[in-house]
């Protein structure tokens, strides 16, 4: 039986077909999941937000759909060097890039949560507008 691709996660049910590599939405999906596009892969709900799923009697994922929540800091790199430090990212534009808020404070929650972050030191990441 299939599983969640998600490094920790491991569910079993409501889980959706990652993109063959060749799809355009495969590179997005690879840059916030370890996919490879095999047609055998799977990721489930847990890692997506409502508004991902077309209403419907089951949950049916949109086209436009990117895992987003619920990943594991691992997906994140180090930022102590310049650029943005989500996996994939290629940003170096430092003007364009924002400070991690505080560890203190509400928005870093949000923040970490978003980006599967929330036990990670954060302090001195940068992240890509």
């Amino acid at each position: 039986m299939n599983c969640c691709v998600i490094p920790g996660c491991g569910n079993k049910f409501q889980l959706y077909r990652v993109p063959n590599s060749g799809n355009n939405r495969f590179r997005q999906w690879k840059k916030v999941a370890p996919v490879f596009g095999t047609g055998s892969e799977r990721i489930c709900s847990h890692h997506f937000i409502e508004t991902d799923f077309v209403e419907n009697i089951r949950k049916k994922l949109k086209s436009t759909a990117i895992p987003s929540i619920n990943l594991p800091a691992e997906r994140l790199k180090a930022s102590n060097k310049i650029g943005c430090c989500v996996l994939g990212c290629r940003s170096k534009d430092i003007k364009n890039m924002e400070k991690f808020p505080s560890m203190t404070s509400k928005a870093w929650l949000k923040w970490a949560n978003i980006l599967g972050c929330a036990e990670a030191n954060t302090a001195g990441w940068k992240i890509c507008q």
